[in-house]
């Protein structure tokens, strides 16, 4: 219960705060491009968050976070649809994790991805390759 109470504050805020973040750092730099200050990864971050937390909390892909042991079949499609998704993300953050570190402490987006790709999306990923 507390780790989905955590989960749920932890999307709202980003709900709310990102674009409100978004819009200060442009205005900060003086970009009129929206993109400016953001690397590539964006859309593979906004994707990671999607992919995780599908639409809310409530509605959350809570599939994904308690796989049955005994349901091989269905761990094994969701660790190769996670490993095709994000495993190029995750050897990013892995190769550039200083790079990623500085990014993400003012990008509340960039941290809950790279937490989620580090803690969770490696589980996956790795799971796999460990099996075989």
């Amino acid at each position: 219960v507390r780790d989905v109470m955590r989960m749920t504050v932890l999307w709202y805020m980003l709900k709310f705060w990102g674009p409100i973040l978004q819009k200060s750092i442009r205005k900060l730099t003086g970009s009129n491009n929206k993109h400016h200050c953001f690397s590539v990864c964006d859309d593979t971050v906004q994707e990671v968050l999607d992919y995780w937390f599908a639409n809310s909390p409530s509605k959350s892909n809570s599939k994904l976070w308690m796989i049955p042991s005994e349901n091989l079949k269905k761990r094994r499609r969701i660790d190769a649809e996670i490993t095709d998704k994000f495993s190029t993300f995750l050897t990013g953050i892995i190769q550039n994790f200083e790079d990623f570190m500085g990014m993400s402490k003012s990008r509340l987006h960039m941290k809950a991805a790279v937490i989620i790709a580090l803690d969770q999306l490696s589980r996956h990923i790795r799971r796999y390759n460990l099996e075989t």
